[in-house]
C-alpha cells in the first residue's frame, strides 16, 4: 500500500491493521524468549502500540511509519501513557535511519507488502545493516494456514 492510500485509510476506521494493542507475537516473543531490554526499531510503527509496550518493557524505541497521521496518533498515544518513544515519518527503504546500530529491530506490516524476491531481499539487507551483532529481527508476517490464538490481521 502506498503511502498516499495509507494516508487515506487513517484518516477513516478502515484499518484493520491497527488493533489498538500489541501484537501478541511481540509480547510471546519478548517475554518468553526472552528478548532483553535495548535499542529497539519499530519499522511500519503505525499507532506505535507495539513501541509503547516495547518502551513499557525498558526497551529505548524508535519507531517509524510512512503515514504522519500515524505517527501524530503514535506521539499522542505515548504522550498519554507517559512514555519516551522517538517517532518519526520515514520510509525504511530510502531514508536513513538515526539511532543504528539496533539491538532488536520488529516488524509487523512492512515485510509481506513487497510483491518481489528482490525487493524482500534489499528489506532484509536493509535490517541487517542496522542490526549490532547478535541482536534479533522479529517480523510478523501472515500465514493462510494458521490457526491463531491472538487478535488482529495475520
Amino acid at each position: 500500500m502506498g503511502n498516499e492510500q495509507k494516508e487515506k485509510r487513517y484518516k477513516t476506521p478502515e484499518t484493520p491493521w491497527d488493533i489498538g494493542k500489541p501484537d501478541f507475537n511481540l509480547i510471546e516473543a519478548v517475554t518468553k524468549i526472552p528478548i532483553k531490554p535495548c535499542k529497539a526499531l519499530d519499522i511500519g510503527c503505525g499507532t506505535g502500540d507495539n513501541s509503547i509496550w516495547l518502551a513499557q518493557h525498558y526497551f529505548q524505541v524508535t519507531g517509524i511509519d510512512i503515514s504522519e497521521i500515524a505517527i501524530d496518533k503514535a506521539k499522542e498515544k505515548a504522550l498519554k501513557a507517559n512514555i519516551k518513544c522517538i517517532f518519526m515519518v520515514a520510509d525504511f527503504i530510502t531514508n536513513k535511519i538515526e539511532g543504528a546500530p539496533f539491538g532488536f529491530v520488529f516488524d509487523r506490516g512492512c515485510f509481506h507488502l513487497f510483491d518481489s524476491d528482490e525487493e524482500r531481499k534489499r528489506f532484509a539487507e536493509k535490517v541487517a545493516n542496522y542490526l549490532e551483532k547478535d541482536s534479533l529481527w522479529l517480523t510478523i508476517v501472515g500465514n493462510a494456514d494458521d490457526q491463531r490464538s491472538g487478535y488482529g490481521p495475520p
